[in-house]
């Protein structure tokens, strides 16, 4: 999903969207199961992204919702030079192939 942002007249900011997944694979642990074996192997996705310039006023742990994507709480704000990151704030929805 794409959103258009005119690069004259402003200042884009660069941002990092991050998504987590589950940890463990299984709904429920049984007392015999190895923790190990259900372990997610990949649980961080990263998309890197830009915004307007408006979020360069947008200070850490403030939330945020970005066009198609969702809302996000801001655990790095914008500095000159080192782009904002972003997590994503769940919505109980899962997503299927992430």
């Amino acid at each position: 999903k794409i959103t258009w942002l005119a690069k004259s007249g402003q200042e884009l900011i660069p941002v990092d969207l991050v998504d987590f997944d589950f940890l463990i694979t299984k709904d429920k642990l049984e007392e015999d199961d190895n923790v190990d074996d259900f372990l997610t192997e990949k649980t961080e996705f990263r998309t890197k992204a830009v915004a307007d310039g408006n979020l360069a006023a947008v200070r850490e742990g403030e939330i945020v919702q970005f066009e198609r994507k969702g809302y996000f709480r801001v655990d790095r704000a914008f500095k000159h030079g080192e782009g904002a990151v972003a997590f994503c704030i769940p919505t109980g929805k899962v997503n299927a192939g992430k």
